[in-house]
């Protein structure tokens, strides 16, 4: 089963921060889309260590 990790960061310049991980896809996307409600940035990260590209999903709430 693939697993995913949903991670947090306060700005662009910030290092992201697991908040949870060991996820199915829908799981994530949930807890993703609750807490891009909350915080500046929010991402998807897929916890298959073979992954080139882990960060399959990622969002701001950056303002204009």
């Amino acid at each position: 089963m693939e697993t995913y990790a949903v991670a947090v960061f306060d700005s662009i310049d910030d290092e992201s921060q697991v908040i949870e991980g060991g996820l199915s896809y829908e799981d994530a996307k949930n807890l993703f889309e609750e807490l891009l409600k909350t915080n500046y940035g929010v991402e998807i990260i897929d916890e298959n260590p073979d992954n080139m590209e882990p960060i399959i999903l990622i969002k701001t709430n950056q303002t204009k």
